[in-house]
């Protein structure tokens, strides 16, 4: 299971804003919790240009405890990787975005 791509997914918590929202949750309109996570790297003095992606749970319950235990340092199995510039944000950068679907070339 993946997040989906070309629907909107809603913005349920985020962490770290820098540019975009560094760690965030997000639920998809199946009702699926998502957490990304687009880490500081030390050794590069900077943010990581992709999010990885780990899933959360079904329920926002489940998933708020998924996204702080996460914040803590504690990570959940990767589900893939998806760059940065793969999501389109709403204006604020904070409420929404969409996955775009990978273009084939």
């Amino acid at each position: 299971m993946m997040m989906p791509t070309g629907v909107w997914l809603t913005i349920v918590s985020y962490r770290d804003f820098y540019d975009v929202p560094r760690l965030m949750l997000a639920a998809d309109p199946e009702s699926r919790y998502w957490i990304l996570d687009s880490s500081f790297d030390d050794e590069q003095d900077e943010y990581s240009a992709a999010y990885s992606v780990y899933f959360a749970g079904r329920q926002l319950e489940q998933a708020n405890a998924a996204f702080d235990f996460h914040a803590k340092g504690n990570k959940r199995e990767v589900r893939g990787t998806v760059p940065i510039t793969h999501l389109k944000f709403d204006p604020t950068k904070r409420l929404q975005f969409v996955l775009q679907p990978a273009q084939n070339s």
